[in-house]
């Protein structure tokens, strides 16, 4: 062909080609060239492999963490703080906490310096707030002055003694769930009146009730009577 380089290659040629590629010296050929590489591939996995060990061995070489010093150090246990005494001062006798604070009521009840009123009685501090629906309670008992709703670990029939109002309450009813246990919801019969008393967090006194009442139980409406007549409202 004119304008070709080197010598090109008729029909007869590629068929000779073919044959020899087909031959079993073609396929030894390639049978040879691929276990060249897997061979090639080998040897270059291996001196990776041995580059990492050497370069994480030399890692843990120069790891101040791992020298005995440093073991030593942290197998021996700090020396123990000296317990200082505490100093004797005004605040000793004087009810206040080593942090500034007063103590809690509780504290207060056992160590006999308040009173911690009847035998079987509590005290704890709740989120004092009023309200004035009319209708029946959870108790079974219709809602009347003398009664607060409190938190379900109260049994009904308890009463609960306010000492900064000077009033007296029979729990007849529950507060919702979402107040998390710490409101006592006092009866008021006036809307006026609940939302001038607001909201207060008051020291409470919790008398227990004598037996646990059914719903709408003759004694639990008797008692809710007897509180009703002698009930003194907040602010009045």
């Amino acid at each position: 062909m004119p304008g070709a380089v080197g010598p090109s290659l008729t029909p007869a040629d590629w068929a000779q080609i073919r044959e020899w590629s087909d031959s079993a010296e073609g396929r030894r050929h390639d049978l040879q060239r691929r276990r060249e590489v897997m061979e090639t591939s080998r040897a270059y996995g291996a001196l990776l492999l041995f580059v990492l060990v050497g370069l994480i061995s030399a890692a843990d070489r120069t790891d101040p963490s791992t020298t005995p010093e440093a073991e030593a150090r942290i197998s021996t246990p700090p020396p123990a703080p000296k317990s200082q005494p505490t100093p004797a001062g005004d605040d000793a006798g004087a009810g206040v906490s080593r942090n500034g604070a007063a103590p809690s009521a509780s504290a207060r009840n056992d160590s006999g310096s308040s009173n911690p009123g009847p035998a079987g009685s509590e005290r704890r501090v709740f989120r004092v707030t009023a309200y004035c629906d009319i209708g029946i309670t959870a108790s079974g008992v219709p809602s009347g002055a003398g009664q607060c709703a409190a938190p379900a670990d109260i049994p009904f029939g308890s009463r609960i003694y306010v000492p900064e109002l000077d009033a007296t309450f029979v729990v007849t009813d529950r507060t919702h769930k979402r107040f998390r246990h710490n409101t006592v919801d006092l009866f008021i019969p006036s809307k006026s009146r609940c939302l001038e008393f607001g909201r207060h967090y008051l020291e409470c006194v919790i008398l227990p009730p004598e037996q646990d009442y059914r719903y709408a139980s003759p004694k639990l409406v008797q008692i809710v009577d007897q509180a009703r007549r002698s009930a003194r409202l907040p602010g009045s």
